[in-house]
């Protein structure tokens, strides 16, 4: 939409009245003025018609043609008077003088000269006014009356020749005037010019068009001036407010306009623009002060960060080095016992002995815990997706659970599925046996049960259980570390309370829903949802049942700073028939490899002097030139540790190592090698 200034519409709003009314007038006064000047050429015409028509009378009754010639001259002098002619009773022309347009000659082509053969011819019928008669009386002809014909160029005006009224007898006047009707003694026709009336009428019109010009101009000055006095202190208004309004609080007008209406407004701005720059000002020093205040804050809060970023990297550096020296001997010690278990051994010593397996596969079982947990910190866990079906998965973790819940007197129970799904299989199996080993803890009276069900194109996992709930303010915080609840004291048969969390991680890893429903006493339900797939095959069992280890017959370099981990080995290696060597450093186990070259190399990760399994297992490759079978052993948990012994390649195990797991890294790593036992 178009906009307008003040003195646009003060401008509109007064001059287009004005014009509208200057038209108006001027139409109407020259309309008048126009019909006057056609009425008073009509009116003389008609009176100079009368008076010729009266002093012609003589002349047309005697015929005398010098009398009529003297009588014309006087009427041509007359002004508009182009010509005049003379018609006796017949309608004959007797006499015509000046000059007749070719209108007007054509109007008269009809009248007979006065020698005409046709007496009784008639001019055109403007030229006559019949006297009507009623009831055999004749009806005296009005000598006044004329008839007028209008051309473009002039006027043509008929007036009959009526003698004076004569009375018969002078003594019947005071009875009654009885009148003998006058003839018609003939007709005289004037033609008046148009021309000095047009001229007139011409410079009546543009004389008022100047003088109304000029009127309209004065207007416009006088408009123009009225509205600068007032347009021009509101433009200097309009532009202060801008400025004010683009933060320049300095701004001031002048309060010495005309109008007593805007000089209150301006006094008005410079008042309020006087408190918004107090008022500014006390702002801006209120938020000196706060900024102040904020970047001390800041700093305070930056160095507290610091301070807390390097208390947890001291702390995640003093966990991993707990970590890795606690793994060192619960891995000696297991390997220690599972040697033992070959002895012979009394009743009693071989239930000791199972005490002693069972508080180290607990130990065990809560540093593996911490060691999923940094995996998935780290970023190390590579999933190896595959199709396989639910319900050889579902009998596993049945079989591992079903005597803790018998234990606690719970119903434990898996619905039979056909299902298939698309994932990693042992990682599906960690997800899943976290969420039934929780929902058995936290479960005292009731059961477990653990579903599969098709929903769509997706596979959901459903672990319920009937124990203590968990409010909805703290559902998101379950999957949050070291969380636990109803454990304030920590007893760590209640777990580490990393569970949940390790399961979370594991399924943003997958890419798969984990999901929480909840009602406070009365239970909870998880429910992982996986891709379904077309077809599967059971998945394989990973674990080596205790004892399932037989004779390797292969020649082992151990390299490890330990001393109890290197005797351990060297004791269980050598039971299942292995010529083994065990050395604490790359220079050892480069001169052991040298008199005794191995087929197999297991070296701890993390060795003296800042050096790493990775280095010596390089060292002997290069000294013997073959890329011998390596087992990469390692009790680190730091991430940037297990990203380092990830990039390296060589197959991982972390401490404590099973005698199993180990059994099983060895033949892989020679199956690979196709070796071929001595």
């Amino acid at each position: 939409m178009k906009r307008y200034s003040i003195r646009q519409y003060v401008l509109w709003i007064t001059l287009f009245p004005l014009i509208v009314l200057a038209i108006c007038m001027e139409f109407f006064f020259l309309r008048n003025h126009f019909a006057e000047l056609d009425q008073s050429l009509i009116e003389r015409g008609k009176l100079i018609a009368s008076q010729f028509s009266s002093s012609s009378e003589y002349g047309v009754i005697s015929n005398n043609q010098p009398f009529m010639q003297e009588t014309a001259k006087v009427v041509l002098q007359q002004p508009d008077v182009r010509g005049l002619m003379i018609l006796n009773a017949a309608s004959n022309k007797l006499f015509e003088a000046g000059k007749f347009s070719g209108a007007a000659k054509n109007a008269l082509a009809d009248i007979p000269l006065a020698s005409s053969n046709h007496p009784n011819q008639t001019v055109s019928k403007l030229a006559h006014q019949v006297n009507q008669t009623q009831a055999g009386q004749i009806r005296e002809p009005d000598n006044s009356s004329a008839t007028i014909h209008n051309s473009d160029e002039s006027l043509l005006i008929y007036q009959h020749i009526v003698p004076e009224k004569v009375l018969l007898d002078e003594t019947l006047m005071d009875e009654y005037e009885t009148m003998l009707p006058a003839r018609k003694a003939g007709t005289v026709i004037i033609e008046m010019s148009l021309a000095r009336t047009e001229q007139l009428k011409s410079k009546m019109f543009w004389s008022t068009i100047t003088a109304t010009a000029i009127f309209l101009v004065l207007i416009l000055y006088a408009v123009h001036r009225t509205t600068h006095q007032i347009t021009y202190p509101v433009s200097l208004l309009s532009n202060a407010v801008q400025k004010i309004g683009q933060g320049n609080l300095e701004t001031r007008v002048a309060e010495s306009s005309r109008v007593a209406e805007l000089d209150i407004l301006a006094h008005g701005i410079n008042q309020m623009t006087a408190k918004l720059q107090q008022e500014s000002a006390n702002l801006q020093y209120l938020v000196d002060e706060r900024t102040a205040q904020a970047i001390e804050a800041q700093h305070v809060a930056e160095a507290a960060q610091r301070e807390s970023e390097r208390a947890n990297t001291a702390k995640s550096r003093f966990l991993a080095a707990a970590s890795h020296d606690l793994r060192q001997p619960i891995h000696a010690q297991g390997l220690f016992l599972d040697v033992l278990s070959r002895t012979e051994l009394t009743a009693y010593q071989h239930e000791l002995l199972s005490c002693a397996r069972a508080a180290s596969e607990a130990s065990g079982e809560m540093l593996n815990t911490l060691l999923d947990f940094s995996r998935i910190e780290a970023g190390v866990v590579k999933p190896q997706i595959q199709s396989f079906l639910v319900q050889p998965l579902f009998n596993k973790i049945e079989n591992e659970f079903a005597s803790q819940a018998d234990a606690k007197g719970l119903v434990y129970r898996s619905r039979e599925t056909h299902l298939a799904v698309q994932s990693d299989p042992v990682l599906v199996e960690l997800i899943l046996r976290n969420l039934v080993s929780n929902a058995i803890r936290y479960t005292e009276h009731g059961g477990v049960l653990v579903a599969c069900r098709r929903r769509g194109n997706q596979a959901v996992l459903e672990v319920w259980d009937t124990g203590i709930g968990i409010e909805p303010a703290h559902q998101q915080e379950v999957f949050h570390e070291f969380h636990q609840l109803g454990n304030p004291e920590r007893d760590t048969r209640k777990g580490l309370g990393l569970g949940l969390a390790i399961s979370d991680g594991l399924a943003r890893t997958l890419n798969h829903g984990l999901s929480l429903v909840s009602t406070a006493l009365r239970g909870s339900v998880f429910r992982l949802a996986l891709p379904i797939a077309v077809a599967a095959l059971p998945v394989k069992e990973t674990v080596l049942a205790r004892g399932g280890t037989g004779t390797l017959k292969a020649r082992i370099l151990v390299i490890d700073d330990d001393e109890a981990v290197r005797a351990a080995m060297l004791h269980l290696l050598r039971n299942w028939g292995c010529e083994c060597e065990a050395v604490e450093s790359i220079e050892e186990a480069l001169a052991m490899a040298r008199a005794h070259p191995p087929d197999v190399i297991v070296s701890d990760y993390r060795l003296r002097e800042q050096r790493t399994g990775a280095e010596a297992i390089a060292a002997v490759r290069a000294l013997l030139e073959n890329t011998l079978p390596a087992l990469l052993i390692t009790g680190d948990t730091a991430p940037e540790r297990l990203r380092e012994a990830q990039a390296s390649g060589i197959p991982l195990l972390h401490k404590p190592v099973s005698p199993s797991q180990l059994y099983r890294g060895l033949m892989e790593v020679l199956k690979e090698a196709a070796w071929q036992p001595a």
